[in-house]
């Protein structure tokens, strides 16, 4: 028996090996092995089992067959496979990106204590001499239980120390014992009531086909939330797993405090800050059946939940759940519908603003539309106010107009939420005299002021330098422009000196858990305002904020990107969403600089239906997604004109295909990033047939650009389907 075998290496080659006759019945495709590569041991998993090998070379054998507990279930497998050719990413790159677990090391719970009276033990209640009585005291508090408990709860519980508890041990009254803990698992989901539009839906998707795609489009406050909880509780009852998706860590505290409310135990969190030994100890826990609902950001559908009955992805729209960074750059969204389809269960999507391409699927029956116009809970949408801060001589950063709606809000008792989605302090350092702006030394961009640091930090690279007093170029005076939420902050509390006030934003959630310490913070009254950039604006659920506030709505607006105005509209959308939500009625105070932007105007009066219509309209016509595919070719190098040559040879190897429309090469909007010149590509095809830019690519690129190390000192990078033109 042979196998063709990925490994975790920048390669797309798979290598053959032989299969020892020990090993041959534990042999399957996706089963993980370990394998002599070169002077190395490395991991790797089958692709395929061949009889007759076409390499003819020397075939070693496979070294070892990695545990059991670390299978993968074939739906799994199936969708890492589609991930590596989909993305044009190696499969064993694609596979250690899906599953990043050491499994050289065996990671199990650790045992607890626990300890039940003996029949011996419930005897010698009554002989027991009365300077014994606290032993006494043990022993009844024992024989009153139904099951065992934990050595550390009677200690707490009576006063009772474990000295005690070894006596009457060794008397053999008490046995002491070691097991791994009993999960306290429950589905508590029938419990929520839905209201009659709520139910409908339920009862429509439940009803469905277990392969069908759903979108559930509901207003802020519609109560989407409480639909799925049902529909994973459904899932469970019917002995199936769930994935819950979540775009931001910053979203999963509330989520997941829900869930464990409602499922106990069978609750897992999976996400990117696990440690090596957390994210073994829950991959054992999920393939014990201990957790059988894994809740995370993207890297979560990868989760290896067996017998999958549903994936929930919550707000749906979000560019968070597309990895564009490393490797393979996927969208979490996309490979929960390709593994739900090959586990056979339900998807569910959810968003108040849905994604252009969702709508667009939903038009053509590729998902299943579910609309919630009206809010769960008996109350009004916000009262939305666009303000003009673009007048001749207004250079207040926050407008009388949302200073007085913080003021009311404060005096009623009620909290406040406040959007700037730049961080730091000021955006850009310039010499009054010179006009020399500080950039950073690394990237082509300009350098950030962080007061709480004292220094100017980049935001792509992390390269930082000590704040100066004077110009280095000309010793002239320097001045700060723009507006962070370090900045903002100070502000606030400038002008509400009795208000408690919190900041969330990448600088104040490094920690761990420092994500939910905030909101669980404010979400319990412990402060009045919440400033943040983006991730205070969706998802959240607060029932005493009335006011929200937008510094800058402009941000983002205007950036070369055909997606720039349906990501401006989300976010204002969705932040307008987070005031009022219980029965108190909101207040929204949008500042811009243009009060009249179709975008802000549209997200203002909720009017979701004539933005998608227009930009549905704008995007057939210029031939953007969702009616064309399209791929970013990005070339990189530290010299710039090895770089313009090598984008300019990439375009004739692609300008010959008929398939593809092709803009570029240009200089990308951000031209340099850690040293790195950045020129990109973009290609476009109307083509319906499957993996058409995809095969083009490689088979155009493969042996010159694909390989990681070749002789050109360029690196390229494919990003198919693409969230960001920057």
């Amino acid at each position: 028996m042979f196998v063709e075998i990925c490994l975790p290496i920048h390669s797309y080659q798979v290598f053959t090996y032989s299969v020892p006759e020990k090993y041959q019945s534990q042999i399957k495709c996706g089963v993980s092995v370990f394998v002599q590569f070169g002077n190395r041991q490395l991991q790797g998993h089958i692709i395929t089992i061949i009889d007759k090998p076409s390499f003819k070379g020397e075939i070693l054998e496979i070294s070892a067959v990695a545990d059991s507990a670390y299978s993968i279930p074939a739906d799994l497998w199936s969708s890492i496979q589609f991930a590596s050719r989909y993305y044009l990413s190696p499969i064993g790159k694609t596979a250690r990106a899906a599953i990043p677990i050491n499994m050289f090391k065996c990671y199990e719970p650790e045992k607890e204590t626990y300890v039940r009276i003996t029949s011996k033990g419930k005897d010698a209640i009554d002989t027991l001499s009365d300077r014994a009585h606290k032993q006494r005291q043990a022993l009844l508090y024992y024989r009153e239980l139904k099951t065992d408990q934990k050595i550390d709860i009677i200690t707490k519980k009576i006063g009772i120390n474990k000295s005690i508890i070894k006596k009457l041990s060794d008397k053999q009254f008490l046995e002491v014992y070691s097991k791994h803990p009993v999960s306290e698992n429950k589905n508590e989901s029938n419990t929520i009531i839905l209201s009659q539009d709520q139910q409908q839906i339920f009862n429509n998707i439940r009803s469905s086909d277990k392969k069908s795609s759903h979108l559930i489009h509901g207003v802020p406050g519609s109560g989407k939330t409480e639909i799925y909880i049902k529909l994973v509780g459904d899932a469970l009852d019917s002995g199936k797993g769930a994935i819950v998706l979540v775009p931001e860590i910053s979203l999963t505290s509330q989520i997941v405090d829900r869930f464990i409310m409602i499922f106990g135990d069978f609750v897992g969190l999976w996400h990117s800050r696990l440690t090596d030994k957390e994210r073994g100890l829950l991959w054992h826990e999920i393939q014990s059946g201990l957790k059988k609902i894994v809740i995370g950001p993207r890297s979560a559908i990868f989760a290896p939940i067996k017998d999958l009955g549903i994936i929930v992805i919550d707000e749906e729209q979000e560019s968070s759940y597309k990895q564009e960074e490393t490797e393979p750059r996927y969208h979490a969204r996309d490979i929960a519908l390709v593994r739900a389809q090959s586990a056979q269960c339900r998807t569910i999507l959810l968003s108040a603003t849905p994604s252009i391409e969702s709508i667009y699927n939903s038009k053509n029956s590729k998902l299943v539309r579910h609309v919630l116009s009206t809010k769960y809970i008996e109350s009004e949408f916000p009262h939305t106010e666009l303000i003009d801060i673009g007048k001749p001589n207004s250079r207040q950063i926050l407008s009388p107009r949302l200073i007085s709606a913080i003021d009311r809000a404060l005096d009623a008792n009620e909290q406040v939420i406040i959007l700037q989605n730049r961080r730091g302090y000021s955006i850009i350092e310039k010499c009054t005299k010179c006009k020399h702006v500080s950039e950073c030394s690394n990237c082509a961009v300009t350098l950030t002021r962080h007061k709480t640091t004292n220094k100017l930090m980049c935001h792509y690279c992390d390269y930082s330098i000590d704040l100066c007093y004077q110009c280095n170029k000309c010793g002239g005076d320097l001045e700060y422009l723009g507006h962070g939420t370090e900045n903002i902050e100070a502000m606030v509390k400038r002008l509400f000196p009795n208000s408690r006030v919190l900041r969330m934003d990448t600088d104040t959630t490094k920690g761990k858990n420092t994500h939910k310490k905030i909101i669980d913070s404010f979400s319990g009254g412990g402060s009045d305002i919440l400033i943040g950039t983006q991730m205070v604006a969706k998802g959240l659920d607060f029932s005493n904020v009335t006011v929200v506030g937008v510094i800058n709505a402009d941000h983002g607006l205007h950036i070369p990107d055909f997606r720039s105005s349906e990501k401006i509209f989300h976010l204002i959308y969705q932040v307008i969403g987070r005031a009022g939500r219980r029965k108190k009625k909101g207040t929204a105070i949008i500042q811009t600089y243009n009060t009249q932007d179709k975008n802000l105007v549209a997200a203002a009066q909720m009017r979701d239906k004539d933005f998608y219509n227009r930009i549905l309209d704008e995007r057939k016509q210029y031939l953007y997604p969702p009616y064309v595919k399209i791929a970013r070719v990005v070339i990189l190098g530290k010299n710039q004109s090895t770089v313009q040559k090598h984008a300019h040879r990439i375009y004739k190897m692609l300008a010959n295909y008929s398939e593809l429309v092709i803009l570029g090469p240009s200089s990308a909007p951000i031209q340099r990033i850690r040293l790195m010149y950045r020129y990109h590509i973009l290609i476009k095809t109307k083509s319906k047939k499957p993996f058409t830019i995809q095969n083009i690519l490689y088979k155009s690129l493969s042996d010159t650009y694909l390989d990681q190390r070749n002789n050109n000192f360029i690196k390229v990078q494919i990003d198919i389907d693409p969230m960001s033109m920057l």
